[in-house]
């Protein structure tokens, strides 16, 4: 099974370490990003594709035609919905999971993107801090 990760921050060297101990997935991540990110994460058992996520080719090159998730990780709201949506036009069948600030956004994906999950840390650092 593929699953596809968009992102280079430490969030993303995280989740290819739990997803690589889980065993039985093959993650790769797609996303331009300096040698010392890309060895980390190749570290932490991810095969790396250091190319724009925005265009059809890097997702292509990263497998998304072939793969069982894709998680839009990165910082910037935007491009994890516009990479998302691009996804799901090249793999109808992909499962998709989308990190957003925005809370009332996020639920507005949830409810429009069959088989989707919006993470957002807003709501997550929130409730650590009220408890």
């Amino acid at each position: 099974m593929i699953i596809i990760i968009v992102g280079d921050d430490t969030l993303v060297e995280r989740v290819c370490v739990e997803l690589a101990a889980g065993g039985g997935a093959e993650v790769r991540v797609v996303f331009p990003m300096s040698a010392e990110r890309r060895e980390a994460l190749q570290r932490a058992g991810a095969a790396v594709t250091a190319h724009d996520p925005d265009s059809d080719d890097g997702l292509l090159e990263a497998g998304v035609a072939d793969a069982a998730a894709i998680l839009t990780l990165s910082a910037n709201d935007e491009q994890n919905l516009a990479v998302a949506l691009r996804a799901r036009m090249l793999n109808p069948r992909i499962r998709v999971v989308l990190r957003q600030f925005g809370t009332r956004i996020g639920r507005k994906i949830e409810q429009n993107l069959p088989d989707s999950t919006v993470l957002s840390l807003a709501a997550h650092s929130a409730a650590t801090y009220a408890g």
